[in-house]
Order: C-alpha cells, then sequence, then structure tokens
C-alpha cells in the first residue's frame, strides 16, 4: 500500500510538472532551405565567381590541349633525331595537362564547398537569430515534413533578412 501511494505521489507530482511546461508557449516555424539557398543574393554572387573561376581554368586547360596537338601533328613530320625530344615534349605535356586537370578539380571543388559552407552558417546564423527574436521554440526545415500549415513559413522573412545584410 505504502509503495502505491509512493508511486502516486510521484505521477502527481511528473504530471504537475509536465503541465507546466507545455502551460508555457511554445512556437513552432519552418523553412524552406533550399528557397533560402536559391534566392539568397550572396549564393548567386559566389555562383557567378565559380562560373569565372570555370571558365579561366577551362580557358588555360584548352591552351595545354592545342599544345599537345601541335606536338601530336609535328611528330608525324619530324625526322627520327627530332622524334624522341618530340614524343618527351609531348608525354611531357600531357602529364602536365592530367596535373593541371587535376589540382583544377580540387580547387574548384574546394572552393565550391567553402562558399557553400559560408552561406549555410549564415543562413543557420539568420534563421536561429530571427527564432530568438520572435520566441519561437522550434524551426523545421520543411523537406521531412509530410504536412505544413502555411501561417508557419518564416522563408521569405529570412531570405529578406539575408538579402538586406550587405
Amino acid at each position: 500500500m505504502k509503495k502505491i501511494l509512493v508511486i502516486l505521489v510521484m505521477l502527481s507530482f511528473g504530471l504537475s510538472l509536465l503541465g507546466s511546461v507545455y502551460a508555457q508557449e511554445q512556437k513552432f516555424a519552418y523553412v524552406d532551405i533550399l528557397k533560402v539557398f536559391n534566392e539568397y543574393q550572396k549564393t548567386e554572387k559566389y555562383d557567378k565567381k565559380l562560373q569565372e573561376d570555370k571558365a579561366s581554368k577551362t580557358k588555360d586547360r584548352e591552351k595545354s590541349v592545342q599544345e599537345i596537338k601541335k606536338l601530336q601533328e609535328k611528330l608525324s613530320i619530324v625526322s627520327k633525331e627530332e622524334k624522341e625530344k618530340t614524343q618527351k615534349d609531348l608525354e611531357d605535356k600531357i602529364k602536365s595537362l592530367q596535373q593541371f586537370e587535376n589540382q583544377a578539380t580540387m580547387e574548384l571543388s574546394k572552393e565550391y564547398n567553402n562558399m557553400m559552407e559560408e552561406i549555410l552558417k549564415e543562413i543557420n546564423k539568420a534563421i536561429k537569430d530571427y527564432a530568438e527574436k520572435n520566441n519561437i521554440s522550434f524551426v523545421f526545415k520543411d523537406a521531412a515534413m509530410a504536412y505544413i500549415n502555411p501561417s508557419l513559413d518564416i522563408t521569405d522573412k529570412i531570405i529578406k533578412i539575408l538579402n538586406a545584410v550587405k
């Protein structure tokens, strides 16, 4: 009997504590991260810079490809004495081109990853700051949600905040 009384007292204490936690208003919101990312002006700026860097590397690559083609053409018309030297030059150019392509790919990938990381940090900070300022307890990303009440969408507000910062 004593055990039942102790359990009932603990249960009622737990329920009262639980009730006080739920008595506080919990505010929820959600964000369409993909939309924020795509409409953030910095994303477009970084995307443009990446395209320029890629175009520059492609231009450098094409120069090397043209040099290789000239050496290949030269190889078919040179004398036997020059053939070995030309073949060696050709192999060196091909090896150099492969190294350049690997390096360029790594650099562009690293640059892309750094930009993505920076942008996502800024987006998450803007969401956090907005949530704290507006007493929002939970902000969900919409990708895993089955249904979302449109009134809880703060996506456009976050985009506006991010694009206002210069």
